[in-house]
């Protein structure tokens, strides 16, 4: 008994997509080829008179020297974001995130009439109490601390420490009047 035969493949002709698909590539391919392993119709040219074997030569001699198409298209990515890349907008000083010593620094140069005792004095609580809105602009800058929200708040304070130094200074000469009047009452 002789061993079954596997059937052959029946080769079914190509359908008319198929073959208007293959005919569509290959026309982009003569078309589109580009670079290194380009076939070129100049009868002129080196390339248009030599077999198969000599132009792979070609090509990998070409392909030593020459630059990648890795290499292509990543110089030719970096041209297209270099057209379109935006411009660098001004710098803004108050759009920054500063450092606040840096800040401090620069309010401390534009105002040295503020003392050290005066400094401690905007963290008192009853400097707070007089001045809610400085504690309150205080608390707003530990999310979003730009130099100007800093400049506004150092300003604010400095007012709100020159009302809260004047009011002192009235409670402490009135308090001053009122002991001498009960001093000289008293006896």
């Amino acid at each position: 008994m002789e061993p079954k035969r596997e059937p052959e493949p029946v080769e079914r002709e190509k359908s008319f997509q198929q073959r208007e698909r293959e005919r569509i590539a290959d026309e982009y391919d003569r078309i589109n080829r580009k670079g290194i392993y380009a076939e070129t119709e100049d009868v002129e040219s080196e390339e248009y008179l030599l077999d198969p074997a000599e132009k792979a030569q070609l090509y990998a001699e070409r392909l030593k020297g020459g630059v990648s198409f890795q290499e292509r298209s990543q110089a030719a990515r970096e041209e297209i974001y270099a057209k379109h890349s935006p411009e660098p907008a001004e710098a803004n000083p108050y759009d920054d995130q500063p450092d606040p010593d840096e800040v401090l620094a620069d309010f401390r140069a534009r105002h040295p009439e503020i003392t050290d005792a005066d400094w401690k004095i905007l963290d008192d609580r009853a400097f707070h109490a007089k001045a809610p809105d400085v504690w309150q602009m205080q608390q707003n800058l530990k999310h979003s601390a730009t130099r100007a929200e800093m400049d506004l708040l150092l300003e604010r304070a400095l007012d709100g420490l020159e009302a809260y130094k004047l009011e002192r200074d009235r409670r402490a000469a009135f308090q001053k009047v009122a002991q001498s009047r009960f001093k000289t009452r008293g006896m």
